[in-house]
């Protein structure tokens, strides 16, 4: 696995899967106070279909592989990966291809889901934590060495944000997707009118 918790100054590509420390909870929100030199490098999208996930969401861009966002997505749908895990070639492929897909960490490294994302027509993939529980997205997701190139934006974001997305989205009848606008620039909004997750009030 290559994940590497950013808590420590050194890791090794082997050591286990870990977190860093939660958010100080004296934070009333966790979207309420400037953003730090951790926060600068955020990406932040909004949700905007279906209207139970109508907020806006903090996500951390792959550390050394990937692009960055070169350009904005309105009204992108975002599909949920079958499988989840994004370990081996999607069976819903047709319906992510021009859109973003949904995987889930675990089981393979952050880089071969990249690939299958890639290979199945992405024009990016977010990456949920494996714990439903998790507000954190101090994880860097790192290069697995094996030489292989990943063209489009890798995005991580924390596990109860996740599990709370494919909770709504397997709701729907028509099809598990939403529909986001990602980039999205939050320096003009005030930290009390920010659109944050009910979920994520600490």
């Amino acid at each position: 696995m290559c994940d590497i918790d950013v808590s420590h100054v050194q890791a090794e590509p082997d050591d286990p899967d870990s977190l860093a420390p939660p958010a100080d909870s004296s934070s009333k929100l966790l979207f309420n106070k400037p953003l730090d030199t951790e926060d600068s490098n955020a990406i932040y999208f909004e949700i905007l279909e279906p209207v139970t996930l109508r907020y806006t969401f903090k996500s951390r861009p792959a550390r050394n592989f990937g692009t960055s966002f070169n350009q904005s997505y309105q009204s992108v749908e975002l599909v949920i990966g079958d499988p989840l895990n994004g370990c081996s070639a999607v069976s819903n492929a047709q319906q992510i291809r021009g859109n973003s897909v949904l995987f889930q960490r675990g089981d393979c490294s952050f880089l071969t889901k990249a690939v299958v994302a890639q290979e199945a027509g992405a024009l990016f993939l977010i990456i949920t934590d494996n714990d439903p529980g998790s507000m954190s997205t101090k994880i860097d997701m790192v290069h697995d060495e094996t030489g292989r190139t990943v063209n489009i934006p890798a995005l991580f974001i924390a596990g109860k944000d996740g599990f709370m997305i494919q909770k709504e989205l397997k709701k729907l009848e028509y099809g598990s997707f939403a529909l986001l606008n990602i980039p999205i620039n939050l320096t003009s909004i005030p930290y009390d009118q920010r659109k944050v997750p009910p979920w994520n009030i600490v």
